[in-house]
């Protein structure tokens, strides 16, 4: 809900024409209005250089670093960046040298993008190895598509009329410090988590700790045979054997 929102006003907020300079501090910390000036070429660099950065990250760094430090622990630490990333973007609208806000403001979009691509994935493992069956799974996979695709309808139109009325009004940090609230709403139950096992076997072990699985090569690079057996079954002898054809 929050990072859907965030992307819907944020290029909109670039857009905005800039604090008058005679008057650039007018009440703060709320009473405050305006954006980069920018045009739409800039704010799709900035989202250009935003995503690439964030796939670089994706493939490189989410990996070894969730392995590192555990699921939970970058959980924890990625969530707790949301609203701080919100509480501090509508003051990049007071920066007065155009490099400098838009070089911040930068910086802060890719601070958000690691937050992104490591809390959604592990928010994902945790749920599933939350769950102590296949049909608890599937139902907790359910609630957690209706209310994601909830959040996503509600959140932006909300907060777009939140970001109408503070540029109206002249508080351009109400729809930030919406968001602001909704972030630390969500982040205060995650210290409480704790990371379950996953879906135990009949014998009462984790299944994904428990498959030994080996790849034959005999056949060609092509055409592979993979094998897979709980651990301490002979997986010659009573296997599960997938083969691959070639597509012709």
């Amino acid at each position: 809900m929050q990072n859907v929102s965030y992307d819907q006003i944020l290029p909109i907020f670039m857009h905005n024409p800039r604090i008058p300079p005679p008057n650039p501090l007018p009440l703060l910390p709320l009473k405050f209005s305006g954006g980069f000036g920018i045009d739409s070429s800039r704010i799709g660099t900035l989202f250009t250089i935003y995503g690439i950065f964030g796939c670089l990250i994706q493939f490189f760094v989410f990996p070894s670093t969730a392995r590192r430090f555990g699921v939970l622990n970058c959980y924890k630490w990625c969530a707790i960046i949301f609203p701080i990333i919100h509480l501090v973007t509508p003051y990049t609208a007071l920066i007065e040298s155009v490099a400098w806000q838009q070089g911040i403001m930068l910086m802060i979009m890719i601070v958000k993008c690691i937050a992104v691509i490591f809390v959604y994935p592990c928010s994902v493992i945790i749920m599933t190895n939350s769950a102590n069956s296949l049909s608890s799974l599937a139902t907790l996979n359910g609630f957690a598509v209706c209310f994601s695709s909830l959040g996503r309808a509600i959140g932006p139109a909300l907060v777009g009329v939140v970001f109408t009325w503070g540029m109206k009004h002249e508080y351009g940090v109400a729809p930030w410090w919406l968001l602001t609230l909704i972030s630390i709403i969500g982040v205060a139950p995650i210290w409480w988590l704790v990371e379950g096992e996953g879906i135990p076997d009949d014998t009462g072990r984790n299944l994904n700790d428990n498959l030994s699985c080996e790849v034959d090569n005999e056949e060609s690079p092509l055409l592979r045979r993979l094998s897979c057996a709980p651990s301490g079954v002979d997986a010659t002898a009573d296997s599960i054997s997938i083969n691959t054809t070639t597509l012709k």
